[in-house]
């Protein structure tokens, strides 16, 4: 293991942001910290439970979730015995279903599967104070009835208010959005604003109550609420800026200064003529489209996939770029298993090593030679671990969420890499007549909307430099 310096604690941008987090942390339960990614939010977690067990005796309890590939990379562990190293601080990790640090899945399966592992669990977290650091927040607790957020509202926070050893949660993640306003639900209810997403509805939304007694479901009401790229509907809500001032209370987006080297991304849209063959089957698949031939939207969007990942004009370009003497390490980009069957096929044929970070395999954290290409399936890799050998990403399809797009951009630009720019090539498969594919533009319109949507919401809870950052953690 590589243990971080002591001057990543030490520094005014981490010390600052830390400072901050704890001043949110003090009137909450949950506080999410948004920072763009590769800014250290890790160490900075690590300082906000260095200040928490100095006022609990030098000790504290913490609880660790995040992503299986930010267990296996072990930057977490890094930085918590150098913490406890540098700062004589106790860190007493509770495990997750016997991991050090969990996951949600983790979570659910001792609630529901291990009886007994669940009961100790309940009995060591009301028994201690607790900061609990959930890493890449947005993955799971957008939802205010997915299990994981009912599981803290339900099971969790209740029982450890009542023992007098209330948890603190830290969220970190740099992309809290992918529907904008809707997002935030999951948010107030886990810090006690709402008792529920109907409560919210209820309380916050012109309209819902007539909209529910008329059938409307779930996808009506949103429609409600956003437009199809995800712009608010202001006049929906009883009072928008009321609702704006509560999320400021749990959300602490700092601008924080660049006081250290880090990449620029920089993009490039490479537009690759479908071969004769692709050509032919996309007037095939086109044409069942215009018909409503397909039994499903899954259906439809198997065929599109296959057809634009898997056309051999595409793979031999993205075997080209990894071949170039001016890429490193790229990370491939990819959604379903058909694109990756079809990646790894040819480059068995070319004779190229890679590894994978999937479903199927995680063999880049174990075999990783910092220069070979690495299969990275958006749901398992676009968070969580990172590539300072990489240079260049490769996007041989685009994600349906804008979430994942933006963190991806974030595991080969990390801080203190010496490369100045890390350039992502966005492969668009267009007709023999290089006129665009209708299916692609519409992926790619979807993600730049949704995006561009976010990134406004997003400026509703920035905070000016200064404001905490001028504070120094003693």
């Amino acid at each position: 293991m590589t243990k971080p310096p002591k001057d990543y604690f030490t520094n005014p941008l981490t010390m600052g942001v830390a400072y901050g987090a704890i001043q949110h942390l003090v009137n909450n339960r949950f506080t999410i910290l948004k920072l763009p990614v590769g800014y250290g939010k890790t160490i900075i977690s690590m300082l906000v439970a260095k200040t928490f067990a100095e006022l609990n005796d030098k000790e504290l309890q913490l609880l660790i979730i995040a992503p299986k590939a930010k267990r296996l990379d072990k930057s977490f562990k890094e930085a918590i015995l150098a913490t406890e190293e540098y700062f004589n601080v106790n860190l007493r990790v509770l495990p997750i279903n016997n991991q050090e640090i969990g996951t949600f899945a983790g979570l659910n399966v001792m609630k529901t599967q291990k009886p007994e592992l669940w009961k100790e669990f309940l009995e060591k977290i009301k028994s201690r104070n607790t900061l609990l650091i959930l890493d890449e927040t947005h993955m799971q607790l957008r939802n205010a009835t997915g299990k994981a957020s009912r599981t803290f509202t339900k099971d969790i926070l209740p029982i450890t208010e009542k023992s007098g050893h209330p948890l603190k949660i830290l969220g970190l993640t740099a992309t809290p959005f992918d529907k904008s306003i809707i997002d935030t639900i999951g948010y107030l209810v886990l810090n006690g604003n709402y008792k529920s997403r109907t409560d919210f509805y209820k309380k916050e939304v012109k309209g819902y109550s007539l909209a529910y007694k008329r059938g409307l479901n779930q996808l009506d009401i949103e429609n409600m609420i956003v437009d199809s790229s995800y712009a608010i509907h202001k006049d929906m809500f009883n009072d928008i800026m009321s609702l704006i001032n509560q999320l400021r209370e749990i959300i602490y987006a700092p601008d924080a200064p660049v006081d250290f080297h880090i990449p620029k991304n920089e993009f490039k849209t490479l537009k690759i003529p479908l071969s004769m063959k692709g050509q032919s089957e996309l007037k095939w698949v086109e044409q069942m489209d215009h018909d409503r031939a397909f039994m499903d939207s899954g259906s439809k969007k198997t065929a599109y996939t296959e057809l634009l990942t898997t056309d051999s004009n595409v793979l031999n370009k993205v075997v080209s770029l990894v071949r170039s003497d001016e890429v490193n390490q790229p990370l491939i980009f990819y959604m379903r298993d058909i694109t990756l069957n079809a990646l790894k096929d040819k480059f068995e044929k070319e004779g190229i090593n890679y590894f994978e970070v999937n479903g199927h395999s995680q063999n880049f954290f174990s075999q990783n030679d910092n220069k070979s290409p690495v299969l990275v399936q958006y749901l398992s890799g676009a968070t969580a671990f990172e590539s300072k050998a990489s240079n260049t990403s490769i996007y041989v399809d685009l994600p349906e969420s804008a979430i994942n797009f933006q963190q991806s951009l974030g595991r080969n630009a990390r801080r203190g890499q010496e490369i100045d720019v890390v350039t992502n090539y966005i492969i668009k498969p267009v007709k023999v007549d290089y006129t665009s594919i209708g299916w692609f533009d519409k992926s790619y319109n979807r993600v730049i909307n949704k995006t561009t949507w976010n990134e406004k919401f997003e400026k509703c809870f920035i905070t000016p430099w200064g404001t905490y950052g001028e504070n120094k953690l003693s």
